[in-house]
């Protein structure tokens, strides 16, 4: 194998044994508060099971963001229009932490364009 599915298969092989702590000490002890699915608008949805799981992490790798050197879910930024390429042609800098609100402590991320142009894209609604 190489080293791309080595790593994939050590990140599926350690939520797997985190499932099965997590199985054994916390969610078989209460299935009400944990159930192992849901059945919703006529499917079978997995929740506090290894399969539950896998679908939650691969949903925050996925989405997630490294700010400051931390992987962070920040609510819409995955939406923002971006490029993972070094600065130019509209791509945005890495996101970074910082602060909002009346007295500037509200924590915040922010996403910078590389361009001036960049603000005038489908991010805003504007064409």
């Amino acid at each position: 194998r190489n080293v791309i599915d080595r790593k994939i298969y050590r990140k599926l092989d350690d939520a797997d044994e985190d499932a099965a702590w997590l199985e054994e000490n916390i969610w078989s002890a209460n299935r009400e508060a944990f159930p192992e699915q849901t059945d919703a608008f006529g499917n079978t949805h997995p929740l506090f099971s290894t399969d539950g799981f896998r679908w939650a992490l691969a949903l925050v790798n996925s989405r997630a963001l490294f700010i400051d050197g931390a992987l962070r879910l920040v609510p819409v930024a995955d939406c923002a229009n971006h490029a993972d390429y070094a600065l130019g042609g509209g791509a945005t800098a890495e996101p970074k932490a910082g602060f909002t609100g009346r007295f500037g402590t509200t924590g915040s991320a922010q996403l910078v364009a590389g361009d001036a142009s960049a603000g005038r894209g489908e991010a805003y609604g504007k064409g």
